[in-house]
C-alpha cells in the first residue's frame, strides 16, 4: 500500500501514528531511523515527509491523534496501519513498553 491509496484523512492518522511510535520511548534509534527512512521510500517519500509536517501540526496532542485513528474505518487500511506501527516498534529488535501501549490502545480503539 502507498499514500496514493489512502484517503486524506487515513494518510494524516497513518503520519500521525508513525509520529507517535518513533517518539514514544523518546529516543530515535539508529535502526529506526533507518525504517523509517525506508518506509518513506516505500509509501511515497516527498509525500510521507508532507504527511509527517501535517500531522506534527494538525495533531498536537493523543486526543487529536485519537480522534484521526478513530476516523480511519476501512479495515484493510487498519490492517496496514498496525503492521507498519508494529515494524516501526520492533525496527531496534526491542519493543519497549511505550511502543507496545501505544499498539494497545489502537489494537482496541479498532477491535484488531
Amino acid at each position: 500500500m502507498t499514500l496514493d491509496d489512502l484517503e486524506p484523512h487515513e494518510r494524516l492518522a497513518f503520519a500521525g501514528l508513525v509520529r507517535n511510535m518513533v517518539r514514544a520511548d523518546g529516543v530515535l534509534s539508529a535502526a529506526e531511523s533507518a525504517a523509517l527512512s525506508t518506509l518513506a521510500r516505500e509509501v511515497g517519500s516527498l509525500r510521507f515527509w508532507r504527511c509527517m509536517t501535517e500531522a506534527q501540526q494538525a495533531l498536537p496532542d493523543m486526543e487529536d491523534l485519537s480522534d484521526a485513528a478513530r476516523n480511519v474505518t476501512r479495515p484493510e487500511v487498519r490492517a496496514w496501519i498496525y503492521e507498519v506501527l508494529v515494524g516501526m516498534a520492533m525496527a531496534d529488535g526491542n519493543m519497549g513498553d511505550a511502543e507496545a501501549r501505544l499498539l494497545d490502545w489502537l489494537r482496541a480503539l479498532w477491535g484488531l
